[in-house]
């Protein structure tokens, strides 16, 4: 008859150092992303101290947060001054 190692105590031995080790690498990892994957701007007629302006600039920080700094979107009032955008602005590009 085979003696069977006492799993019990190999689990406490081994798990609690597995546990421990993958709690300080999990330390290390930032928060935020250090560049972005996607960066895009997003453009509209209103001037910057509009209500749409400050809910757009919001929104996008919202998708910054949650998308760990992968998505980073720049708003732009007013179409950015482009020339003749009014009738027919960029809405959106991503790049």
């Amino acid at each position: 008859m085979e003696i069977l190692p006492n799993t019990k105590r190999l689990f406490l031995k081994y798990g609690a150092s597995l546990i421990s080790t993958s709690s300080l690498c999990s330390i290390n990892t930032p928060t935020y992303a250090q560049t972005p994957k996607w960066a895009g701007s997003q453009y509209h007629n209103q001037p910057a101290l509009s209500h749409q302006h400050s809910f757009l600039v919001d929104l996008w920080a919202a998708v910054a947060r949650e998308t760990n700094g992968q998505l980073q979107i720049t708003v732009y009032p007013q179409n950015n001054q482009i020339p003749g955008s009014d009738g027919n602005p960029p809405i959106f590009n991503l790049s």
